[in-house]
């Protein structure tokens, strides 16, 4: 997989309370059923992870005062062919690797500030470079304000920062494409892109589930995944164990969307804290992830037919 641009967006009008308070969230935060072999908790793919939070987030913005006509205001930016990065860090899990995070014989790696190349581990943030995550490896992006005691337990060791907040409405603009891995084994060109409760990586992602929240209750929101090696389609699956008595319920539905192989697709992902929907759609590839966004642009996606999902 491989990162144009990612952009978060807040109301221009919420308070920062607002902004921070917790969500009424206990599932992740990005259908042909529940697969065999799609336990993501356990899987690296070529992947990127966008982590949500219970608890409190940034506020930085890169425009002051938003321009006339901008009712929400961004708040995290990155742009892979300029090599910006507003209020956003990378890591992955190779923690006591290269100068950040721990190891240990139980638990084996935390979370560390990964490299340029996004496949490294490093000793301090590093903006990711415009390249390909291969498969079987995962860039994980938080925001760049470090955790205090509102984040809860973090693995001691770990570079913990917050997620980003879904308390209030937030809009996620990603650009990406996904080319094809020839390669072979486990999980080979299987890109993926989903949200995750912050707590989960701050804790264990890969190793024992029931050490984190995965089972319990934080769940996983997958947004772009592909299912099998060499598909074409992107589809979208929700996991909880809420109200399923399975740590595999959730749901989702044949829908799908195509693959983007050759080139970059820019697609947002709406989330509506009162109504407790969520929107996936595609978007048009001349659009700018600039300072801020309108209610009626952002109500275009919305109303894209079909791309409106309640969440449980």
């Amino acid at each position: 997989m491989q990162l144009g641009q990612v952009a978060v967006y807040h109301r221009a009008g919420a308070s920062k309370e607002k902004r921070d308070a917790e969500p009424e969230l206990d599932h992740d935060l990005p259908y042909l059923g529940r697969h065999k072999r799609h336990v993501h908790h356990h899987e690296r793919r070529g992947a990127v992870t966008v982590t949500q939070t219970a608890y409190t987030t940034s506020t930085r913005t890169n425009a002051a005062t938003p321009t006339p006509g901008c009712d929400w205001v961004r708040t995290s930016y990155y742009n892979a062919a300029t090599g910006e990065a507003d209020n956003i860090v990378f890591l992955n899990h190779m923690g006591g690797t290269n100068g950040s995070g721990s190891w240990d014989s139980c638990f084996g790696n935390t979370l560390s500030y990964a490299g340029c190349n996004g496949v490294d581990g490093a000793g301090s943030p590093q903006v990711l470079a415009n390249c390909v995550i291969p498969s079987n490896q995962e860039v994980v992006l938080f925001t760049a304000e470090p955790c205090d005691a509102g984040c809860g337990y973090s693995r001691p060791g770990t570079p913990a920062h917050k997620g980003f907040s879904t308390a209030s409405d937030v809009v996620f603009l990603v650009d990406f494409m996904m080319p094809r891995d020839p390669g072979s084994g486990f999980n080979i060109d299987m890109s993926a892109a989903w949200f995750l409760n912050a707590q989960i990586p701050r804790t264990l992602q890969y190793g024992l589930a029931e050490c984190s929240c995965w089972v319990s209750g934080c769940g996983e929101f997958d947004v772009f995944e592909i299912l099998s090696t060499g598909s074409d389609y992107l589809t979208t699956t929700l996991h909880s164990w809420q109200g399923t008595g399975t740590q595999f319920g959730g749901g989702g539905c044949a829908d799908y969307i195509a693959r983007p192989l050759a080139g970059y697709m820019k697609a947002a992902i709406i989330f509506d804290a009162k109504t407790s929907q969520f929107v996936i759609t595609v978007i048009d590839p001349s659009t700018a992830f600039g300072a801020g966004l309108s209610n009626s642009q952002v109500a275009s996606w919305a109303g894209v037919p079909g791309s409106v999902v309640n969440i449980p």
